[in-house]
């Protein structure tokens, strides 16, 4: 879990952006909705009177005004190029359903003590409803304020058309005019404090903020408007990416590329870097392409795809001048402390690989990555991000963890390349990012010298504690050794459950034989092989030090403000109630 200097923890604020998203964009099934309704129409029928008389009454004041309500709004905001799902309007209605009950409870008990007629209990409970189907419309739609309230009122107007035949009197119908008055303008006041407010800190409001983000967690939209408020707190940075090219030794041939970029795949859905191995992919020409993950934290989040194409388009360019070796080292192992790393030199340039299992571990910061490459000579450091527990794990420059993993580095003796070897690649994909894993799905590189080393892929955002090493077990019959990473892509947080590492959702079992699987085939793929190195350095915009924090509480602060907005209207709409009251009594 990734800590700014301040101790704020990154990471979290990226579960609570996606999981806060998710949540409010799910919704339940129109059936599931519909029995709800259903059922609140019925109780509220019973509040209104213990006789048919009540359902009557609320069935043409509650019930069909919704439906039309619920239908009506999705037409509309589809009309208006607005966001908004039949599931969603007819769990917007059965909320407000569930609203009214309470309402009609409490306004039943008040015209009992005050011998008021029930009739301006229900006229208020069909009012209160624009409270909730406005700020809905914005916040989760989109829509502007005119069309919030120009499609709020379908359901109050149609209510009070509907019990008109009852016979309303000429004072009833004043007092519906005069409280709609009232909690529109409340609305509109509320609503235009707190976006002013939210503009001044964030550049943009709040109830638009909230919509975009709920509109790319459900359908991918609203990508670039997102992207551009990701901009406004950019900052230019220089990082560094590895690249190891593995091809036939008798044509040149691919068997696979290796690369290591210097950003960050995140911070979740398709924003930014998440994603990364599709947004690479887009500007390679190679086809067997591992992305390991690099020292880098959500600081060096690629603010676009423009960003990304930087980074590929380098790539692509050192793989064309490419020079190749037909030499590799051993691998070795070295262990202190609960920091282990693993080496190789390929060619002139050695791969150092770090995992923390199985002690806990998450991202390890730029810095400490650079000085791990430094004293290790030309060397290429990847942070195998495969055993995580919430909270635990960081490495940042200048902390005890980081100095130790540097002073390991510093004293690795990585033999020369002088082994021929043969090396073999497979991928398995199939699987979904509700399970953890990402398009790319499993890969593997298998490195056969002396010993027969396979390096394994997998497509997700971490893994959970000890399946690295049941994984690595389970192979003991097939190869030498092994190392499991993940690629750290965070389109697997695009989900409600926004933690999913892996191993979370998907059986252990299941993936140890996907897993052996992919490595077989890898074995049954080796070709005697030649490997060509570079490293290159690319100048783009990155999310820069710190900015992660405040561009997801953001995201998150809108959500929260738009919550507390809801109860400070609700509040007002009581005054607004009231006030009517006085008016028009």
């Amino acid at each position: 879990m990734t800590l700014d200097k301040d101790g704020n923890n990154i990471e979290k604020s990226i579960d609570d952006t996606a999981g806060l998203t998710g949540r409010m964009f799910y919704s339940p099934p129109v059936a599931v909705s519909m029995s709800s309704i259903l059922l609140f129409t019925f109780l509220t029928g019973g509040i209104i009177s213990l006789s048919p008389y009540g359902l009557m009454v609320s069935t043409l004041a509650f019930l069909l005004p919704g439906l039309l309500f619920a239908l009506l709004s999705n037409v509309l905001l589809k009309g208006l190029k607005r966001s908004f799902h039949l599931k969603r309007a007819f769990m917007l209605t059965a909320s407000i359903s569930g609203l009214i009950l309470p309402i009609m409870l409490i306004g039943k008990a008040v015209s009992m003590v005050f011998s008021v007629d029930i009739i301006y209990v229900i006229i208020t409970s069909i009012c209160i409803t624009i409270i909730v189907s406005h700020m809905s419309f914005m916040a989760v739609a989109g829509a502007t304020n005119a069309e919030a309230f120009a499609i709020s009122y379908i359901y109050p107007v149609t209510g009070v058309l509907l019990l008109s035949p009852l016979g309303l009197t000429a004072r009833e119908y004043e007092y519906f005019a005069v409280l709609m008055f009232f909690l529109t303008l409340s609305e509109l006041i509320f609503i235009t404090i707190v976006n002013s407010v939210f503009r001044k800190t964030y550049g943009t409001s709040a109830t638009q903020l909230c919509s975009n983000a709920i509109s790319h967690f459900a359908d991918g939209s609203k990508k670039e408007e997102i992207e551009h408020f990701f901009s406004l707190f950019s900052s230019e940075q220089e990082v560094e990416t590895g690249i190891f090219r593995f091809v036939r030794k008798d044509g040149n041939d691919e068997i696979a590329t290796v690369i290591v970029p210097g950003v960050h795949p995140g911070p979740f859905g398709k924003l930014g870097g998440s994603d990364l191995p599709e947004k690479m992919n887009a500007h390679l020409s190679d086809s067997n392409v591992m992305y390991l993950h690099s020292a880098s934290t959500h600081d060096e989040n690629p603010i676009d795809d423009d960003e990304v194409a930087k980074v590929a388009v380098g790539c692509r360019n050192a793989i064309e001048v490419m020079n190749y070796s037909d030499t590799v080292s051993g691998y070795e192992k070295l262990s202190e402390d609960g920091i282990n790393i693993h080496t190789r030199r390929f060619g002139d340039t050695s791969l150092l690989v770090y995992t923390p299992s199985p002690q806990p571990g998450d991202d390890v910061d730029a810095a400490t990555g650079k000085l791990c490459e430094a004293k290790a000579g030309r060397s290429v450091f990847v942070d195998a991000h495969n055993c995580i527990v919430k909270g635990k794990g960081s490495v940042f420059f200048n902390t005890e963890k980081s100095g130790k993993m540097i002073d390991l580095c510093e004293r690795a003796v990585i033999p020369e390349s002088n082994r021929k070897f043969s090396a073999g690649y497979a991928r398995t994909v199939g699987f979904d990012i509700s399970h953890g894993i990402g398009p790319a799905g499993i890969q593997c590189l298998t490195i056969r010298e002396k010993k027969t080393f396979s390096y394994i892929l997998i497509d997700g955002n971490n893994m959970v504690p000890g399946l690295r090493d049941e994984i690595i077990k389970s192979l003991k019959s097939i190869v030498d050794d092994a190392e499991v990473m993940t690629s750290d892509n965070h389109i697997v947080n695009w989900s409600i459950d926004s933690y999913i590492p892996v191993g979370k959702k998907i059986s252990p079992d299941t993936l140890i034989e996907e897993v052996k699987k992919t490595v077989e085939m890898s074995l049954s793929n080796l070709h005697e092989a030649k490997v060509g190195t570079a490293k290159i350095k690319t100048h783009l915009k990155v999310f820069g030090k710190n900015s992660t924090s405040i561009l997801t509480n953001a995201i998150n602060t809108s959500i929260y403000v738009l919550k507390y907005a809801f109860v400070g209207l609700v509040f007002s709409g009581i005054l607004s109630i009231i006030a009517t009251w006085f008016i028009t009594i």
